[in-house]
């Protein structure tokens, strides 16, 4: 019985040693014979294409220009060319371009390793890009990825050494390990993920060994910074993260060293753990007024910050280590009705410089206030014109200390306060947000 199953066993590897890959040939309008295997043999019919050989394509049988039709007909029935599969035109050193059309959804393993590509356009047809689908194309210098992409596999441009500049679309929710690293020449990332939850692993990062890398854009739809998305690019000097940004996530920037610039976008609540860790290259760091937590490490050994500015009015959630490395001697620059909130905060009191801010030279022409007092009825009226971004209201005593808090959104006309706690006197009361700085006196008899 042992031997019999082994026997069977070796016809059928040997069978499968001298099955063709590919179902039938057909020739496309430029002349071109191109292998195709079925992937749905009842209607919709639909194929893929395939190699030549049994797991490859011999390297010079893709030669020069290939245009893959959307369809194409056997045996009575037109079939639909869904996808590119594995290994179709692996190998083929003599490829320079593929035109692939809009009825491709996906692009599969190694569909274009090591072939001799030029340029590619995935159109907005496919979906997904496999692993290892472009790898080690070191000849290819343009790529446009189509806006229905939603990933891309591992290592799928892994080695692309000709690869100046790559646009990931809005589309993208996921890049796999590797993606695009050791692409030497790639200067430039124009990241527009709108939500891309996965970019890679802290041993696995996307961009590792592209030192080339030194620009990366940060798409005004973009909601959040996956982890470990840019970590490692050593060669990037300056950040802008887009204001429709909500979260830095963990690891986003770390070991960036070359990193001396970072602009904060003023939607960021969250800055997560490591998020600029080993950033040696920083010499300062503003928070916005948006920042809720920053987390553990988030800044951590980024030595060369000589200040940092908060510009939040509450201080924001601090955890003990999020300046780890960072010296405590140098000045911490905060909102000056904020002075005593950050003095007396957890962990943001470790710093021995906290300083007011120079927000009293914030001036706004266009916004005005009038203030109405009506002691009839224990309230005053605040007239607001030329509001537009939410702002928070003091009102301090005589000796500078904040008796009471108030919210007023954008657009905001009328705000009433009332009086009835307070104690005769004079009292101010300041409007102030990153662009306003105004105060009124009130006095209360």
């Amino acid at each position: 019985m042992k031997k019999t199953l082994l026997i069977l066993v070796a016809i059928i590897f040997a069978i499968n040693l001298n099955t063709q890959a590919h179902d039938f040939k057909a020739i496309n309008d430029d002349g071109d014979t191109i292998y195709y295997i079925i992937t749905s043999s009842v209607a919709p019919y639909n194929v893929a294409v395939t190699c030549q050989g049994d797991y490859s394509s011999d390297s010079n049988y893709y030669c020069g220009s290939i245009a893959i039709p959307d369809s194409v007909l056997y045996d009575g029935n037109y079939y639909k060319v869904t996808s590119i599969g594995n290994q179709a035109f692996d190998f083929c050193t003599g490829l320079t371009s593929v035109t692939i059309p809009n009825s491709v959804t996906s692009i599969g393993w190694r569909a274009f390793g090591s072939c001799g590509l030029t340029s590619i356009l995935i159109p907005n047809s496919v979906t997904s890009i496999s692993n290892l689908a472009f790898v080690d194309c070191s000849g290819l210098t343009s790529v446009i990825i189509g806006d229905s992409v939603t990933s891309i596999g591992s290592s799928a441009f892994s080695h692309c050494s000709g690869l100046t500049s790559i646009t990931i679309p809005k589309s993208v929710t996921s890049i796999d390990e590797w993606a695009f690293s050791n692409c030497t020449s790639l200067d430039t990332v124009y990241f527009n993920a709108v939500n891309c939850t996965s970019m890679g692993t802290y041993l696995a990062p996307v961009f590792i060994g592209c030192n080339n890398l030194s620009v990366i854009s940060i798409g005004d739809s973009v909601t959040k910074i996956p982890a470990y998305a840019f970590y490692k690019c050593s060669g990037v000097t300056s950040i802008t993260i887009s204001n429709s940004v909500t979260a830095i996530c963990v690891g986003a920037f770390q070991d960036c060293s070359g990193l001396t610039s970072v602009i904060i976008g003023n939607s960021v609540t969250i800055i997560d753990v490591k998020a600029f860790s080993n950033c040696s290259g920083l010499t300062s760091i503003t928070i916005p007024t948006s920042v809720t937590f920053i987390y553990n490490w988030s800044f951590e050994n980024c030595s060369g910050i000589t200040s940092i500015t908060s510009k939040a009015i509450n201080p924001p959630a601090l955890q003990l280590n999020a300046f780890s490395g960072v010296s405590r001697d140098i000045p911490v620059y905060v909102p000056c009705p904020s002075l005593s909130l950050y003095q007396s905060a957890e962990n943001w009191s470790d710093f021995n410089l906290i300083q007011c801010n120079s927000l009293d030279n914030i001036t706004n022409t266009e916004f005005k206030i009038k203030l109405y007092p009506n002691p009839t009825i224990d309230r005053t009226q605040l007239e607001i014109e030329g509001l537009t971004t939410n702002a928070d209201v003091f009102v301090y005593d005589m000796i500078g200390r904040v008796v009471k808090t108030h919210k007023i959104n954008q657009g905001t006309k009328e705000l009433e306060i009332d009086l009835s706690g307070y104690i005769k006197g004079v009292y101010s009361i300041r409007i102030l947000n990153e662009s306003i700085n105004q105060t009124k006196k009130l006095i209360v008899q």
